[in-house]
């Protein structure tokens, strides 16, 4: 979409987003040093009610850039609604109907349906870095994962993209 990443950093952790983080500030004065205009978070919204009761709790390090949420219940909803990808790893015509609302988190989910259907699970003490460069390796998209009627954030966070990229 034409959009120049300045960097990426991994945040430990929604918690270390809800007070003062020294790490998290050096993050966010680097990028906005190399001239970021906006910081997009990817956050799991896990238990919480809803993104204005966790929006409401981050710290705020007011600085000048246009900090951006997209919060789902759990990103791994994510790997749920691109049927293709998960077709191929499970080797076998696979739809999930509603990823974003889960029994379970979706982590676990997806879990349960790797042990149900292959036998094997995600791995021993799976982690979501090797999930997701598992998925992508197989091809996962989040344009694929934005196809699924029922998977709204990734819809709204390509808008966000779209949108930024054209400004």
């Amino acid at each position: 979409m034409n959009l120049k990443s300045v960097g990426v950093f991994d945040a430990i952790g929604r918690d270390s987003l809800k007070n003062k983080n020294v790490r998290i500030e050096s993050f966010f004065n680097i990028f906005n040093d190399r001239g970021a205009e906006i910081v997009f978070i990817l956050s799991d919204l896990e238990n919480d009610p809803c993104i204005s009761f966790y929006k409401d709790q981050l710290y705020d390090y007011n600085l000048p850039l246009k900090i951006d949420i997209v919060a789902v219940k759990a990103i791994e909803s994510w790997l749920l609604s691109d049927s293709i990808t998960l077709s191929a790893l499970l080797q076998r015509r696979f739809l999930y109907d509603d990823p974003e609302n889960t029994q379970t988190l979706p982590l676990n989910e997806l879990q349960e349906i790797f042990l149900e259907v292959t036998g094997r699970g995600l791995g021993i003490g799976y982690k979501k870095p090797r999930i997701m460069k598992k998925f992508i390796k197989n091809g996962f998209t989040l344009e694929r994962a934005a196809t699924h009627p029922n998977c709204s954030s990734v819809k709204y966070f390509l808008k966000k993209l779209k949108e930024f990229s054209e400004a």
